[in-house]
């Protein structure tokens, strides 16, 4: 029997004999069409499609590594408001349940089994084709009946295996043997099509030589990572589809705005420990999201970019996780950061600046307009001036100082990274006055369209002293499923009700009723304390958050107090 539900089909078979149901099985799947065009990239069901796509790791921030349905929807959720349609599942096979949401939520999915090939991946002395094989036939029977997956990859980052007679003077055997070669991409992609004939088998790369010396030949598509290296394979195999299967690895921390704006990409707050918000910093290797966004403009026959990443992560504290800094400054351990700077929202799943860049830029169908820096307290800097950016998908915009113009300024479609500098693109995508003089009041950026018409504005004020703690649940009703999570954001405001940037101070938690709080954190990638000390958790520049779940039935209270303040409660 087969049954619908919204755009997606549920086959439900029974195995009988003697008119007898003696097993069942229930199957949802879809139906669509799509391919990979080498010149024109994406299309889906006939259109073309531009994949503005984002990496996920599997954790969800502050709950750690178990899989949550509800958690999980409410980073889709934000994904999806940011304007990304497709998720890169890095790099493992994920939760399945992420891609029953995939199915429903509609996101393009590339399903990755692998990140490594050798002993990291939990092989040992089992021959590789055998253990990649195996796997990959485990994954693909498992997933191929989700119509969100449109790209097997048998893996991400696999060095090249080196030639026997290189073996000898190896530092690392188990990599150097177990990398790619043409015969083994030749014979995985055989394994998966194999199983399904549907969907094309690929790779996500940052190896040019690999494709220079033919060891992807036999797949069907490529995906690279950083700085634009998706070039030699289209210049190798200008009949295969590509796509930029990880972009950007820009850094920022939420609410952190330098006196001094970085003058180069690795130009971080080392001394501080800290990463600017003004969106110019990157990683060594990669780039800031504008040229990204100028690349995927420019080079139409790649089918879309995945951002690495969409949300912070535990682990892979770039650029502080090593023993020293980039300057090469000692970095104590304790000056080692816990968790990623990649995203781009937190490791709450809050926005970060770095978020309205993306959505100013996809997402057209809603208005974004966004001040960066997102408040105006700085006592400190009176007498001084601040650089202020605005993103934007307004053509042009005004900025009003306590009511007097500081300027109007547009978009500039021509300003091009190719003529060398590194920030010269920047006016393509943002709205930028680079000395705005600090006084206390009022700041308001007001945006308009090609016809010069208001779309909108943002306005940002001085704040006072704190008077009180705010909570805003992204629920007003707590399901009666002890699953379902709902997710509660902790704050400041003062007596106008302006919002306390930069304060740190610490919120004590209790909670009446049949409800428990599951995880407390905030955005400071360099917090150590445990997400399940729930009784209370400082705030990180103004800002915290919070699960909390139903135990049983009836009304759920929580409060939030500060020393000092009026506290805060709301029911669910």
């Amino acid at each position: 029997t087969l049954t619908a539900d919204a755009a997606l089909y549920r086959l439900e078979v029974a195995f009988t004999s003697q008119n007898k149901v003696h097993d069942t099985v229930s199957t949802r799947f879809g139906v669509r069409t799509f391919r990979f065009d080498p010149k024109e990239g994406f299309f889906l069901n006939g259109e073309n499609i531009r994949l503005q796509g984002v990496n996920l790791h599997s954790d969800l921030g502050i709950l750690g590594m178990a899989f949550n349905r509800s958690a999980c929807r409410r980073i889709l959720n934000k994904m999806r408001d940011l304007g990304v349609n497709a998720i890169r599942t890095s790099h493992n096979p994920p939760a399945p349940e992420l891609l029953d949401l995939c199915d429903e939520m509609g996101f393009f999915v590339w399903d990755e089994c692998f990140d490594k090939w050798d002993e990291t991946a939990g092989r040992a002395d089992e021959p590789l084709e055998e253990f990649v094989e195996g796997h990959l036939a485990t994954f693909v029977r498992r997933d191929r009946n989700h119509p969100s997956v449109f790209v097997w990859s048998i893996g991400n980052e696999i060095p090249l295996a080196k030639r026997p007679d290189q073996l000898a003077s190896s530092k690392n055997f188990h990599r150097d043997v177990g990398g790619t070669t043409a015969e083994r991409c030749a014979r995985f992609r055989q394994v998966i099509r194999g199983l399904d004939a549907t969907r094309p088998v690929g790779i996500g790369s940052c190896y040019q030589q690999a494709a220079s010396r033919g060891d992807y030949a036999a797949l069907d598509i490529t995906g690279w990572n950083y700085g634009e290296q998706y070039k030699t394979m289209h210049r190798c195999y200008p009949d295969k589809p590509l796509i930029y299967s990880e972009s950007a690895s820009a850094f920022s921390v939420y609410g952190v705005y330098s006196d001094k704006l970085a003058s180069s990409k690795t130009d971080y707050m080392e001394r501080e420990r800290l990463v600017d918000s003004y969106d110019r910093n990157s990683a060594s290797w990669s780039d800031i999201p504008d040229r990204e966004f100028e690349r995927m403009e420019r080079d139409r026959y790649v089918a879309g970019e995945f951002v690495w990443t969409g949300v912070d992560y535990l682990g892979e504290p770039t650029p502080y996780m090593d023993q020293q800094t980039q300057s090469g400054e000692p970095l104590s351990t304790v000056d080692r950061a816990r968790s990623s700077y990649f995203g781009i929202n937190d490791l709450l799943g809050l926005p970060k600046d770095r978020s309205y860049l993306y959505r100013a830029h996809w997402n057209k169908d809603v208005v974004t307009v966004h001040l960066v820096p997102d408040h105006w307290t700085f006592p400190e800097r009176k007498g001084q001036t601040l650089p202020v950016y605005l993103y934007t998908n307004g053509d042009s915009a005004e900025l009003f100082l306590n009511g007097v113009s500081q300027g109007k300024r547009a978009k500039a479609p021509k300003a091009t990274m190719a003529t060398g500098g590194y920030y010269d693109n920047l006016p393509r995508y943002r709205l930028m006055w680079d000395a705005v003089p600090y006084e206390a009041g009022e700041l308001k950026a007001v945006a308009y369209d090609a016809e010069g018409q208001v779309i909108g504005e943002d306005v940002i004020r001085t704040a006072g002293d704190a008077t009180h703690v705010v909570l805003s649940p992204e629920a007003t009703v707590l399901p009666a499923d002890p699953e379902e999570l709902v997710f509660v954001e902790v704050s400041l405001a003062d007596a106008q009700q302006v919002r306390i940037p930069r304060d740190n101070r610490r919120i004590a938690f209790a909670i009446e009723g049949a409800g428990e709080i599951v995880a407390v954190g905030n955005s400071d990638p360099r917090a150590t304390e445990n997400f399940t000390k729930v009784e209370s958790h400082p705030l990180f520049n103004g800002r915290a958050g919070l699960f909390i779940r139903r135990t049983g039935v009836g009304a759920v209270t929580l409060k939030a107090s500060a020393e000092g303040l009026e506290s805060a409660q709301i029911k669910l």
